[in-house]
């Protein structure tokens, strides 16, 4: 453990890591605020909003629709292409056309056409997915998340930057229940990443009771069809809600193992179709 000062608050605290900046979630999300007042201050700045397509995001949109919060200059999803077919109608069905009633371009950005390195497994054999790799002595390790960052993350910047923005305020959707995620820097000076579901004080409840409030239907849990990072439980509901996508992840698992034999989407490493079969 290492001594270290916090840099909201300027309390002494203990820590393994030497990079922490702050004590707590509390400080880092005073901090989080207190660059948003001062972004939101300097003209330059404009405003943009990143949708996930989930249910914080579609919160943020219902708030937006209501004029609890500002309209952004910009609204964006970044689109890796493997969303769940349900997420895209939820767009096309709810979101656009919604906030294009109150001024409101929702732009569903490429991935792919902006630059974003979608592939699943790297030319040098690298898995860009937090997929299970089964090793030599017969544990598992659950890989490293790469996807995000290459995917999505990268391709908002260059999309902002083709539009002209040189500085922007990001909206991001995280509620108060998933506070310690938002302790976390843009990594670029031009952009400062903002809370406006925590600013709110408002939990993943009062995110749904928001959605409700405007009359609106609950969208599902995005991720990729194949995201790993699913329970049983979660993988039988795409089985049976969206049986088009099981296929699709069911395919690449398959796949996976003629690039990586030692991959799998499946914790159990064993093929997704065999173990949902089973359940």
């Amino acid at each position: 453990m290492i001594t270290l000062i916090c840099q909201q608050c300027g309390r002494e605290f203990l820590s393994t890591r030497r990079n922490k900046k702050y004590c707590s979630c509390a400080c880092a999300n005073t901090k989080a605020a207190n660059n948003r007042s001062k972004a939101i201050e300097d003209m330059q700045a404009q405003i943009v909003w990143s949708s996930g397509g989930g249910i914080q995001s579609t919160a943020i949109a219902a708030l937006i629709y209501s004029g609890v919060l500002p309209k952004p200059d910009f609204a964006v999803m970044i689109d890796t292409g493997y969303e769940s077919d349900k997420t895209y109608s939820y767009l096309e069905r709810i979101i656009r056309p919604k906030l294009s009633e109150v001024g409101v371009k929702f732009n569903l950005v490429s991935s792919e056409v902006f630059g974003g390195d979608t592939k699943i497994i790297g030319d040098t054999g690298l898995v860009n997915i937090p997929a299970f790799r089964k090793n030599s002595d017969g544990s598992v390790s659950h890989l490293a998340t790469w996807c995000n960052n290459a995917w999505k993350v990268k391709v908002l910047r260059r999309w902002l930057r083709e539009q002209g923005v040189e500085k922007c305020i990001d909206w991001v959707g995280i509620s108060t229940d998933e506070s310690r995620r938002a302790n976390k820097d843009s990594g670029v000076k031009w952009i400062t990443n903002a809370y406006p579901l925590i600013e709110l004080g408002m939990d993943r409840t009062a995110c749904v009771e928001q959605i409700k409030k405007v009359g609106w239907e609950m969208p599902i849990r995005t991720s990729c069809v194949f995201c790993p990072n699913r329970t049983n439980y979660e993988w039988l509901r795409l089985k049976y809600e969206s049986p088009s996508d099981f296929e699709r992840a069911c395919q690449l698992d398959e796949y996976l193992r003629k690039v990586r034999p030692d991959i799998w989407l499946h914790s159990s490493c064993r093929p997704l179709r065999e173990v949902m079969m089973s359940e």
